[in-house]
């Protein structure tokens, strides 16, 4: 645990930004805009609640989850289908493990293929069928991370060993999604810092190999300090393509995994940000942000990658040059989890935000009719404009705006 809380001290210093001016920010406009209800689920006995997972839209449900505020002794995340019409719900699953308390992985604890949903909770993973709520398989795991990410049928998952303060070793392993039959294929040890791997994004060379992309983001103890290392691995040769060590001048990053685009990937640093390409890991471009940490997700429409800074800034810059193309410094989001929709972006940070895709501009903004926080993410449905979000005390779904 102790390694643990000072990994996250670590990553959590990107905060601690260079001194630059920085001129007072505008509200947003208020346009008055309040959505209409169309159903709406109280889902614990106390009103409050956090959710890990953003909200999926599948067949025609509806998935979410929910952990009470209170009762921390035996909290256990549960999983929820609602019908998307109705808001009835359809099942619930709490079938974990271990006792106690059971958290989702925030962000990357969840993914979808098929009709089955994957979830990770630290050391166990776990295969859920959507339509029926009931578990295919679970795997309980000596050490691992609260994150899995998928490529094809395939699941990744890591995790770290070692004694606290220093692991010595980290691992990536592999299993198909039907099975949870895990396998270990990636595993790096420290000497002088502290391994940590994060998840991968997969690409397939011309020849059919599978290639996966990913960080080891360490902290350094003689002398103290981070240092982020990037890897690109075949999979079907079981070698490693490139390695680029100590890549990011700040020593840390953005954790979660890359994103791929043709022949070219995409990662997150600290303040910088990098195009790659995949097979000879040439950097193509590179953009500074300059004053401020990116820590969330960061998405491909059109030629834009949009990102939101940790100040609040929505940036959007071009994916084939990396030039600025618009930002948008009114809002108040941090490290939030971005959706888009159409030409439309979708996020949570206490208000809910719809922003314009192309040009940046905030279409609206509202809050709880709860008096709670959007920080839970947002799904839509565009064909029968309808948008579904949860604000700390009820699940919702409420009509699209125009």
């Amino acid at each position: 645990m102790s390694l643990y809380i000072l990994l996250v001290t670590f990553l959590l210093s990107g905060c601690n930004k260079p001194n630059h001016p920085t001129p007072p920010l505008p509200e947003p406009p208020d346009n008055g805009y309040q959505p209409i209800i169309i159903w709406e689920s109280e889902i614990t006995n106390n009103g409050n609640f956090v959710s890990s997972i953003n909200p999926i839209l599948v067949n025609d449900l509806i998935i979410t989850s929910s952990q009470s505020y209170s009762g921390y002794n035996d909290n256990k995340e549960m999983v929820l289908a609602f019908d998307k019409d109705s808001g009835n719900k359809q099942w619930e699953w709490e079938d974990y493990i271990r006792p106690g308390n059971q958290t989702i992985g925030l962000a990357e604890g969840v993914a979808l293929i098929d009709n089955t949903l994957l979830i990770s909770s630290a050391q166990d993973n776990y295969a859920i069928n959507i339509n029926s709520g009931t578990t295919i398989w679970a795997t309980e795991t000596e050490e691992g991370r609260a994150r899995i990410s998928t490529f094809g049928t395939k699941v990744f998952h890591v995790a770290r060993y070692g004694n606290s303060p220093r692991s010595d070793s980290a691992k990536t392993f592999m299993c198909d999604y039907s099975n949870g039959q895990w396998q270990e294929i990636y595993k790096i040890s420290g000497v002088d810092y502290n391994p940590a791997l994060y998840l991968p994004v997969g690409y397939i060379n011309e020849e059919g190999d599978t290639l996966l992309i990913f960080q080891n983001q360490g902290i350094t103890f003689n002398p103290s300090g981070e240092r982020v290392d990037l890897h690109c691995y075949n999979l079907t040769q079981d070698s490693l393509l490139w390695y680029k060590p100590n890549f990011t001048p700040s020593g840390s990053s953005n954790i979660r995994a890359p994103i791929v685009e043709g022949d070219l990937v995409y990662f997150g640093g600290k303040w910088d940000f990098y195009c790659i390409d995949i097979l000879s890991g040439e950097v193509i471009w590179t953009h500074n942000f300059y004053w401020d940490y990116q820590g969330s997700n960061f998405l491909i429409y059109n030629d834009l990658i949009i990102t939101n800074l940790d100040n609040g800034d929505l940036i959007a810059i071009d994916k084939n040059s990396g030039e600025q193309v618009w930002v948008n410094e009114a809002l108040s989001g941090c490290c939030v989890e971005l959706r888009i929709y159409g030409d439309r972006i979708y996020f949570g940070n206490s208000d809910l935000f719809i922003v314009e895709a192309n040009t940046g501009d905030l279409l609206y903004k509202f809050d709880s009719p709860h008096n709670g926080r959007f920080d839970s993410g947002i799904a839509v449905d565009i064909e029968n404009k309808k948008m579904y979000a949860s604000d700390g005390h009820f699940f919702m779904c409420m009509e699209l705006p125009e």
